[in-house]
């Protein structure tokens, strides 16, 4: 994964982090830890793709 991409996740999860053991926020918050795991999966598929061809 890019530099860019390693940047948004761990964003996304210290995000989902605060606000889920800091702030009663309720689904916001797990619909950005649903979205870091699905570019991380996502770009974690991809590098396999292109790296099998």
């Amino acid at each position: 994964m890019n530099k860019l991409t390693y940047f948004t996740v761990t964003l996304l999860i210290i995000i989902w982090a605060i606000g889920f053991f800091f702030f009663e926020t309720s689904i916001l918050i797990n619909i950005l830890f649903v979205l870091a795991l699905c570019i991380m999966i996502y770009e974690i598929i991809k590098d396999d793709i292109n790296n099998k061809q």
